[in-house]
């Protein structure tokens, strides 16, 4: 599990010798389940990809598909994808808002830490890692795509084999509400930043005026470009409202 464009194809792809189709431009592009059987490393197991749980477009169709992915077969493991950020709290926040869906089968979880290679202090960073993330999961595996395939497939394998295969009872109204106010939320912070960077270019624009002015003139035309910098950023706002 895990949000769009964070690697859980790419992931499933090395591990298991498949070419399923990936391209983080679209957002999540994961339109069926795809369950394989794990190729490396010492140890069968198998892996099911599922959709973004951040999928802007056919949103009730990728909640119906990760809902199936998680009920239909026995489960050991829930491994959750997320990619590696410098501001940890980001990463998780990020935790929080993916294990909501599996909350009451927080024993199974496990933490991947993707883009791994973008750390500058790989050691220092992981310690600080697991100390964030004690009290809510003590399985945390950080990789990289260098990362040899067989040495993930194991570290994986070592968490699956000490957890039981049972079947997640989740229900429809719960989970199908949780997916819904995370889409609602994803596009308040898409419009959000859309509102930011617009306002930000109005400023600029208005701070360009200002050297034209001449100074004799300042103490008028001032005013009124506070006035129509305010009027231009309401429209903005009713614009993306």
């Amino acid at each position: 599990m895990g949000k769009t464009g964070v690697g859980k194809t790419i992931l499933l792809n090395s591990l298991c010798g498949t070419s399923h189709k990936t391209d983080q431009a679209v957002g999540s592009v994961t339109q069926n389940l795809f369950r394989n059987d794990v190729n490396c490393g010492g140890y069968p197991f198998s892996l099911i990809d599922t959709p973004g749980t951040d999928s802007q477009t056919e949103a009730y169709k990728h909640a119906y598909l990760l809902k199936e992915a998680l009920t239909s077969c026995n489960i050991n493991t829930i491994f959750i994808v997320i990619s590696f950020d410098n501001r940890f709290e980001r990463m998780f926040d990020t935790y929080l808002e993916i294990e909501q869906y599996v909350c009451k089968n927080d024993a199974k979880i496990v933490v991947m830490v993707s883009h791994w290679d973008m750390s500058n202090n790989p050691t220092r960073h992981f310690r600080e890692i697991c100390n964030l993330f004690d009290d809510y999961c003590s399985n945390i595996i950080c990789y990289f795509q260098r990362s040899a395939s067989s040495q993930v497939a194991n570290l994986m394998y070592d968490c699956i084999s000490n957890m039981d295969g049972t079947k997640l009872e989740i229900l429809d109204d719960d989970f199908f509400l949780k997916f819904n106010i995370c889409g609602i939320k994803g596009q308040m912070k898409k419009a959000f930043e859309e509102y930011k960077r617009k306002a930000d270019l109005l400023h600029k624009e208005c701070a360009d005026i200002i050297p034209a002015v001449p100074l004799s003139e300042r103490d008028d035309v001032l005013p009124m470009l506070i006035v129509e910098f305010k009027n231009q950023l309401d429209l903005l706002l009713e614009e993306l409202t």
